[in-house]
C-alpha cells in the first residue's frame, strides 16, 4: 500500500516541481520576441531619421550635392574558357543583358534587357538584324548520353539523335518575343516566336513561319515553311497569308529603329558618366592630392565639385 501511494504521489510531485519552470520559459520567450519587435521598430526608426537628414541636406546643398558616377558593374560580354562573343556591326546588348562564351551577333542583331544568350556548351550565331526580347533565355544543349540497357544486348541500340548536342542557329529577321526560351533549336530567317515561348532540342522552325505566344515546340519537332503552330504541344494552325510573311521583316526592322535609339542613349549615358568623372579632377591643382574613389582632395570634402 505504501509503495502505491508513492508511485502516485511520484508523479503529482514530479509536476508541481515544474510547473513554475514552465512558467518562466514562457516569460523568456515572450522578453525575447518582444526585445526583437524592439529592434525592429528602433532599427527602422533610425533608417527614416537618417532618409530625412539626407533629403534635407541635399536640399540645402543645392545642385553642389554629392555626384557620384557609377559606372556600370555587369559585364554584357563575358568570355568563357578563352572563347569571347562576337558583336557585329551596330549591334546592341543591352546594359542588363548577359552573352556570354561562343555567341556571334551579326550585324544590327539585338540582345534586349534582361535576356541572356549563354554558349558555353554549344555555340550560338544570331544573324542580321535579329531581335532577342527581354528575359529571353538562349543556350545550346549539351550532348547526352544513350540510355543504357539493363542487360546488354548483342546488337546494340542506334544511338538517338536528340542526345547528340545541338548548338543554336537564328538567321536574318528573326524576332524572338519577350520571355522566350531557346534550347538547342534552329530558327531560319524571317521566323517569329512569340513571347512565352519554348523551343526545345533539335527543334527547326522554318523561314517565313510563327510560333503563337506560350506554345511549346519539342523536341526534334520540325515546323514547316509559311505556316502558324501553336498549342502544348504546338500544332498546326493554318496557313500564314502574303502580307503576315512581310509583316515579320517589318517588324524586325522596327524593332532594330527602336533598339537604335536604345544603342545612342546607351552611349551617351556611358560618354556624360566618363565626361563628369573627368571634371572632377580638373578643379583640383596638380600639386593636390586626390582621393580617386571620391574625386576629392585628400583630407578636405570643401572642394568636391
Amino acid at each position: 500500500a505504501e509503495i502505491k501511494k508513492k508511485a502516485r504521489g511520484f508523479p503529482i510531485l514530479h509536476n508541481t516541481q515544474f510547473v513554475p519552470l514552465q512558467r518562466n520559459s514562457h516569460k523568456m520567450m515572450n522578453l525575447v520576441s518582444n526585445w526583437k519587435n524592439v529592434n525592429k521598430v528602433v532599427g527602422a526608426g533610425i533608417r527614416r531619421v537618417a532618409a530625412s537628414i539626407d533629403n534635407v541636406g541635399a536640399e540645402i546643398s543645392g545642385s553642389l550635392t554629392y555626384d557620384q558616377v557609377q559606372f556600370p558593374t555587369h559585364t554584357r560580354l563575358a568570355t568563357f574558357e578563352g572563347k569571347a562573343p562576337k558583336v557585329g556591326y551596330q549591334a546592341w546588348v543591352a546594359p542588363n543583358a548577359s552573352v556570354i562564351g561562343q555567341v556571334t551577333m551579326g550585324d544590327r542583331s539585338t540582345v534586349w534587357y534582361g535576356a541572356v544568350v549563354r554558349g558555353d556548351v554549344q555555340s550560338i550565331k544570331i544573324g542580321q538584324m535579329s531581335t532577342i526580347g527581354d528575359r529571353s533565355t538562349i543556350i545550346g544543349a549539351a550532348p547526352k548520353r544513350d540510355n543504357i540497357d539493363e542487360f546488354p544486348r548483342r546488337v546494340p541500340l542506334p544511338p538517338n539523335p536528340l542526345n547528340a548536342g545541338h548548338p543554336v542557329v537564328i538567321g536574318d529577321h528573326v524576332i524572338v518575343g519577350q520571355g522566350v526560351v531557346l534550347s538547342g533549336c534552329e530558327i531560319k530567317s524571317q521566323a517569329k516566336v512569340e513571347a512565352g515561348a519554348r523551343v526545345l532540342d533539335g527543334a527547326v522552325i522554318n523561314s517565313h513561319s510563327i510560333v503563337t505566344a506560350g506554345s511549346l515546340v519539342t523536341s526534334g519537332q520540325n515546323i514547316p515553311s509559311g505556316e502558324m503552330w501553336t498549342g502544348v504541344p504546338a500544332r498546326f494552325v493554318r496557313k500564314l497569308k502574303e502580307e503576315e510573311i512581310e509583316s515579320i521583316k517589318i517588324d524586325a526592322k522596327e524593332q532594330y529603329d527602336l533598339a537604335f535609339k536604345h544603342l545612342l542613349e546607351d552611349h551617351r549615358d556611358i560618354e556624360e558618366q566618363a565626361e563628369a568623372f573627368h571634371q572632377r579632377f580638373e578643379t583640383f591643382s596638380e600639386d593636390e592630392p586626390v582621393n580617386v574613389n571620391t574625386g576629392t582632395a585628400s583630407g578636405d570634402d570643401s572642394k568636391r565639385p
